[in-house]
């Protein structure tokens, strides 16, 4: 084609980015490639779209008196790819990928300076605070499922991680604590659910179901059904019948 397709500068002793584009610390400010876009967000704070040359779709995130610099890492996509994730300060973002509106925004407790990640199913967003707060957010509708700190923890800062079937979540504290949490064991329902339908329910149908069903049944049908019916039918017929044949 003509030209070049983008401008890159050097910014600062952190990288490389596009002439426009906040060059954070570490990966933020790392564009996301999908199949067949790019996601960047720029120095003014917008979030944007880029397919096959085009700007697909702008959205703004910026907040007056907040410095663009914080803006904050790398977007994530759904694993099925009709939406983006990201962080704005101490506020989670759901975008749709095909127009750019905000699907839904969910305010944490904290700022938000590591990578979110996506439950294989797609129905869960986890995200660490700067303070070590680990949120696991609704995907559909950004509500807060379930969120944990640990006691020691004063802040996290290292990216953090997924086990392949999304069950256990990985981290390391700025102490040097290593964390494995289980990613459903700090949910409200578990203990209810299972205690209390085991003990109730043995002593109660055992007991008084044996006793009267056995006792009433077989004492007052077999008297009347044995004794009555033997002497007829036993002593009468045999009498007459056993004479006549000897004589």
């Amino acid at each position: 084609g003509e030209g070049r397709m983008w401008k890159v500068s050097p910014k600062e002793e952190y990288g490389i980015a596009f002439e426009n584009v906040a060059v954070l610390h570490h990966k933020r400010g790392e564009p996301l490639v999908m199949k067949e876009a790019v996601v960047v967000r720029t120095a003014e704070g917008n979030v944007q779209m880029l397919a096959q040359g085009v700007w697909k779709w702008t959205i703004s995130l910026r907040i007056d008196g907040m410095v663009t610099d914080e803006l904050g890492t790398q977007p994530t996509p759904s694993r099925s790819g009709k939406s983006i994730y990201l962080p704005y300060f101490d506020t989670i973002y759901a975008l749709d990928a095909d127009d750019g509106s905000i699907l839904w925004s969910q305010t944490l407790t904290g700022n938000v300076e590591t990578k979110i990640h996506v439950s294989p199913e797609d129905n869960y967003v986890y995200t660490i605070t700067r303070e070590g707060m680990v949120n696991a957010l609704n995907a559909n509708n950004g509500q807060i499922v379930w969120s944990y700190i640990h006691p020691d923890t004063k802040s996290v800062r290292a990216e953090f991680t997924l086990s392949e079937d999304g069950s256990i979540l990985y981290y390391v504290t700025a102490e040097g604590l290593v964390l494995a949490l289980e990613t459903g064991c700090c949910r409200p329902t578990p203990q209810p659910s299972w205690s209390p339908t085991v003990q109730p329910t043995a002593p109660p149908t055992a007991s008084p179901s044996a006793l009267p069903s056995a006792s009433p049944v077989a004492a007052p049908s077999s008297p009347p059904s044995v004794l009555p019916s033997f002497p007829p039918s036993g002593s009468p017929s045999a009498s007459p019948s056993s004479p006549p044949s000897v004589l």
